[in-house]
């Protein structure tokens, strides 16, 4: 099943509304509407929820995450949010997945795309020039806490729900 029936299904059930729901998962009634869906509203992009998520969603149906996870389709998909262990530094000659993908892909590439993923990166001339990247995630948020109006904590929560779905 896909984890869009699966909440449904345990809501209907149980005779819970989607803000009962919410509120037993830690999530907003609005997060909550967007993983029963399966999309995102504004983009149409099918929502991938993070681990945190399904782990939360489990807690809710007084399930394990594994529990949880033998009742999804094997098609379903889950971002995998960063731990400390896992941004621990490789050892020098080991690469990631990603890494591994990443090369590969650019080793296919054609001049034209290697040389814009190069600039992207700020590698000139086959030397890597200084990049610069905040720590500071709220510094890279495109988004800001509402001041025009009074906001609730529901609309407080739907809104760091959002913001913390890379699919938006």
């Amino acid at each position: 099943m896909k984890l869009s029936e699966i909440i449904k299904q345990y809501r209907i059930q149980n005779n819970f509304t989607m803000q009962d729901f919410a509120e037993r998962a830690g999530l907003s009634k609005g997060y909550i509407s967007m993983l029963e869906k399966g999309k995102h509203p504004q983009s149409n992009r099918k929502l991938i929820p993070s681990i945190q998520t399904y782990a939360k969603v489990a807690a809710a149906m007084n399930l394990n995450i594994d529990e949880l996870f033998s009742q999804l389709n094997d098609s379903e998909m889950v971002r995998l949010g960063t731990t400390e262990s896992a941004s621990a530094p490789l050892p020098q000659n080991s690469l990631s997945c990603d890494e591994n993908q990443i090369i590969t892909a650019y080793r296919m590439a054609d001049d034209i795309t290697k040389n814009m993923v190069k600039r992207c990166l700020g590698v000139e001339n086959n030397k890597i020039s200084e990049i610069k990247v905040s720590k500071n995630t709220d510094i890279l948020r495109a988004a800001h806490k509402r001041t025009d109006i009074k906001t609730t904590e529901e609309m407080d929560r739907f809104d760091e729900d959002i913001m913390n779905d890379d699919d938006f």
